[in-house]
């Protein structure tokens, strides 16, 4: 612990209001702590692709069990989803086939079009788009229109767009009203995506 402290104070004491590259901190770390990259297989690490087969296998029961629960297909039931909280919902909605055919079941159960957590909604409308479950439009579209961030406008209006017809001329219409409240970057996106399909 002692060796690790050091190099961390090290680590902050050369670098800070820096920026490095492997090679810096690949040198850091043989000069404070030697030998232990060759131990980790760093070159791996860092160069290799994916994961090294060296990489220590990460399993969480919680997580298990919310693949089974989307592996299981249906709407779960009120006791296995207890305990979730938005980060299991997001994991088994995104974990959901496309298309799902228990949308209408799913939001009954669980009123997810109404969640108010953003990350659960936007993979709630991202699935439910994939699944031709139309009854979600209005919301997608309320959505699209109060939210800003790239990260809920690509995939939202994305998926309405991949599905062409009504939802496509939605997004494009729905675009047209709420442009100027986007960020430039965010309206160069939305307009490239409906581009794509044109």
């Amino acid at each position: 612990r002692e060796a690790f402290d050091r190099f961390l104070r090290a680590y902050v004491t050369e670098f800070r209001f820096g920026a490095i590259d492997s090679d810096d901190f690949l040198r850091l770390c043989e000069r404070e702590l030697p030998g232990a990259a060759g131990k980790v297989d760093a070159g791996a690490w860092l160069d290799g692709p994916g994961l090294p087969a060296s990489a220590p296998a990460v399993s969480a029961r919680e997580l298990e069990g919310v693949e089974a629960a989307a592996q299981a297909g249906g709407v779960p039931a009120a006791g296995v989803t207890a305990a979730w909280g938005p980060t299991e919902w997001e994991l088994f909605l995104e974990a959901l086939p496309r298309p799902y055919g228990e949308c209408a079941g799913l939001d009954g159960a669980y009123a997810l079009s109404q969640s108010r957590n953003y990350e659960v909604l936007v993979a709630w409308l991202g699935l439910a788009l994939a699944s031709r479950y139309d009854a979600v439009l209005p919301r997608v579209e309320e959505v699209l229109a109060k939210v800003g961030r790239m990260k809920y406008l690509r995939p939202l209006y994305g998926a309405m767009i991949a599905r062409g017809g009504e939802p496509r001329a939605r997004a494009a219409a729905l675009f047209a009203r709420v442009r100027e409240s986007y960020h430039p970057i965010a309206q160069q996106v939305v307009e490239g995506l409906l581009k794509a399909v044109s």
